[in-house]
């Protein structure tokens, strides 16, 4: 505990910890920028592979990466520095890279299917990830019902990002079960991958097109809930 409080008192010492410290705000940038710079990252991995490989799975995946990247970006300037009308701007913005993402994941679908592209692993790892991915789909239900009672625009977009995430992982856990525990071929492979894909992409639409609409609702306590969560 001593050590825990000691370094509390540092951190707060300083102007930027003891903003994150003090200020929910501030709070939610870090682990919201962390993230965009941790997709950002994965975007340039797999661009480069891409280049190197000349494989259009691996610059489609890039793209993938880059658009979460710029949607949590946007999320990140709306925290800083969200007033009502740029919250109401940036979760549209967000709503339409959604809407582009739906279209990339299509792409990425239709590669995959081609060209059998999936990761195999021993069993013992397959199951830790397995558990890994269901934990994950936990954590953002459970936060996702949290962010609803808030019902603040900026909560809203990166809940959804999280949400597509883990869609995209049930897909990626699927392809990978099947070739690790089977061959990953024949019909029935290709028509659960196909039916999973289909429904991922579906998903993105349907989230980017919500985020349109909600965007433009006004009433209620939307509109409250924005003033609240600027002055947080």
């Amino acid at each position: 505990m001593r050590v825990q409080k000691t370094i509390l008192h540092k951190i707060q010492k300083t102007e930027w910890g003891g903003r994150i410290v003090s200020n929910e705000r501030y709070r939610a940038i870090v682990p919201v920028g962390w993230a965009a710079g941790l997709n950002l990252a994965y975007a340039l991995y797999h661009g480069a592979l891409g280049l190197a490989h000349h494989s259009i799975w691996f610059l489609a995946s890039c793209v993938y990466y880059i658009l979460l990247s710029a949607m949590r970006g946007a999320a990140v300037l709306g925290l800083r520095k969200g007033g009502v009308e740029k919250q109401r701007t940036l979760m549209w913005l967000t709503g339409v890279l959604f809407c582009v993402l739906s279209v990339v994941l299509i792409g990425i679908v239709y590669i995959s299917l081609l060209e059998d592209v999936a990761m195999a692993y021993d069993e013992i790892l397959m199951i830790t990830i397995a558990a890994y991915t269901f934990a994950k789909i936990s954590w953002v239900i459970v936060n996702a019902v949290k962010a609803r009672k808030r019902r603040a625009p900026l909560s809203a977009i990166t809940q959804t990002i999280r949400m597509m995430e883990a869609a995209v992982s049930v897909l990626t856990l699927q392809r990978s079960m099947l070739v690790s525990f089977s061959d990953g071929t024949g019909v029935d492979a290709y028509t659960m991958n196909l039916m999973t894909g289909a429904g991922v992409c579906l998903f993105a639409l349907v989230l980017g097109v919500w985020m349109m609409r909600s965007s433009k609702r006004k009433g209620d306590d939307w509109d409250g809930k924005i003033e609240a969560c600027k002055g947080e």
